[in-house]
């Protein structure tokens, strides 16, 4: 291929998304054709600059009056790019596990949990980071709940670690970030005059990104 846009779009019906290799920009469009997972229009110009348009009727202008001399319809992917995209980050994931009243180590089942989501969600993510945020009801006090919320960080980091191990997954300890609170959450709730209930703030929150 000349030198030229680099880039094909050949995916499967996205709303419009827009991707800008060089100073072009290609948009990304639904399928071409009704019942087809996948559409695109290329254009090729003259002077080898390429374009992608989403519907033939519109081939014959689309920069500055030149019109196109080759116009291909893809009804399925073009092997050369089936893997476009695929390098891009994966969108970030979160998940909540709760503590009994006092407690800093997570029961059983919220255990089992926890280390089933590790197993979704951590696989084919290269350079992923881990944060761990834990946090406490009102019930205490502060310097009470400030230790509960340490204690409980690192214990999940401690299971998280365990399993990225167990999956001999790369992961720079530096990426894994624990961020213990107290108990402003929940009582930031309490002042907004919100609904509260004790259990969803005695939690930690793994966010995979």
């Amino acid at each position: 291929m000349r030198k030229s846009l680099g880039i094909i779009a050949c995916l499967s019906a996205f709303a419009v998304a827009g991707c800008a290799v060089s100073k072009e920009r290609v948009t990304l469009l639904a399928p071409a054709q009704s019942g087809k997972d996948i559409g695109g229009v290329v254009i090729e110009y003259d002077d080898g600059r390429m374009g992608y348009l989403g519907d033939v009727s519109q081939q014959a202008k689309l920069r500055s009056g030149k019109a196109a001399h080759l116009v291909r319809q893809y009804d399925e992917a073009d092997p050369q790019y089936a893997n476009f995209g695929n390098d891009f980050p994966s969108e970030p994931v979160r998940e909540y596990f709760y503590f009994a009243v006092g407690k800093d180590t997570l029961a059983p089942s919220e255990l089992d949990r926890l280390q089933a989501w590790l197993n979704q969600n951590i696989q084919g993510r290269p350079g992923l980071e881990i944060e761990i945020a834990a946090h406490t009801d009102v019930s205490g006090g502060v310097e009470l709940n400030t230790k509960l919320a340490e204690k409980r960080a690192a214990a999940v980091r401690a299971q998280v670690e365990e399993r990225i191990k167990a999956g001999q997954i790369t992961v720079d300890k530096d990426d894994i970030d624990e961020l213990p609170g107290s108990l402003w959450w929940a009582q930031s709730i309490i002042d907004s005059g919100q609904d509260y209930v004790a259990r969803d703030y005695r939690v930690a929150v793994v966010t995979i990104r």
